[in-house]
């Protein structure tokens, strides 16, 4: 059986999933596992936005629940915190990085997540002076624009075609990240 696209009967349903999942929930649950911000931070803040930045870039073949936890408890350790800002991490040696993401079990194949997680951190840090949001306003705020240059923006200078942002421009993490700020 051939997959195919029917828009209109997407915009008939979207409604009805959003009102199910909103009131009586999908598989029991009525919230997402980013959805809870760690204790003191305030969403649509920076703090928030690198929290859901480096979390949601992580995010592949794992148990999204026990994810988005083990990133709260990582965030809420005071000798963890440092792992959502782009500043600390840049001046921070990687074997630390690689150690502190498994305290709490934010990383799980070990140093792939760390090495993901700094990237993004320092495309970030280097060409955005460490707040996602420059990088958004700079696209508009607008979606297909967002997802264009996560997939499209090359890092300065480096003569190499590469992005900035090359573990936030995937089919599931891109869109998955917009839809989280």
């Amino acid at each position: 059986m051939a997959l195919s696209s029917d828009i209109p009967k997407g915009h008939r349903i979207a409604p009805l999933l959003y009102e199910a999942f909103r009131t009586t929930g999908i598989h029991g649950r009525v919230d997402m596992p980013e959805d809870r911000p760690p204790q003191g931070v305030e969403s649509g803040s920076l703090e928030h936005i690198l929290f859901l930045t480096l979390t949601v870039a992580i995010d592949y073949q794992r148990d999204a629940h026990a994810l988005w936890e083990s990133a709260r408890r990582t965030y809420e350790d005071p000798e963890t915190r440092y792992l959502f800002n782009p500043a600390a991490l840049y001046e921070t040696q990687y074997s630390k990085i690689v150690a502190d993401m498994q305290k709490h079990g934010l990383s799980k194949k070990i140093q792939r997540d760390a090495f993901i997680w700094r990237t993004v951190a320092l495309s970030f840090y280097k060409k955005w002076n460490g707040d996602p949001r420059n990088f958004l306003a700079d696209c508009g705020h607008d979606g297909p624009t967002i997802l264009r240059r996560l997939r499209e923006d090359q890092h300065p200078g480096s003569g190499r075609n590469y992005t900035d942002f090359p573990f936030l421009r995937g089919n599931k993490i891109g869109p998955l990240w917009l839809r989280m700020r």
